[in-house]
């Protein structure tokens, strides 16, 4: 975690942690991240073997310039299909 803090859940443990903290979870266990109400929050990730980025890269868009853009609300469904594509399971929240 480098920023705020955010709520992992892995194989049914569940913690949150804020800056310094790390989080684990093998490949195939079930998991989540959320960020606190408190937000926002910056972590780094690394995902291997590597396939998350084309799926970040598949769901993503370019944006226009260099700011944050407002929160939308995601299109559920597309990204269910998309995730699918990549051998990723999205989950109904808990």
């Amino acid at each position: 975690m480098l920023e705020g803090e955010i709520s992992f859940a892995c194989a049914g443990q569940e913690a949150t942690y804020g800056p310094g903290g790390f989080a684990w979870c093998p490949k195939g266990l079930p998991h989540r991240f959320q960020v606190s109400d408190d937000g926002p929050a910056r972590m780094f990730q690394v995902t291997t073997p590597a396939q998350f980025e084309d799926f970040a890269l598949a769901i993503g868009e370019p944006v226009a310039s260099p700011v944050l853009p407002e929160p939308a609300v995601p299109d559920v469904e597309s990204l269910v299909r998309i995730a699918a594509e990549f051998q990723i399971e999205i989950l109904p929240p808990s």
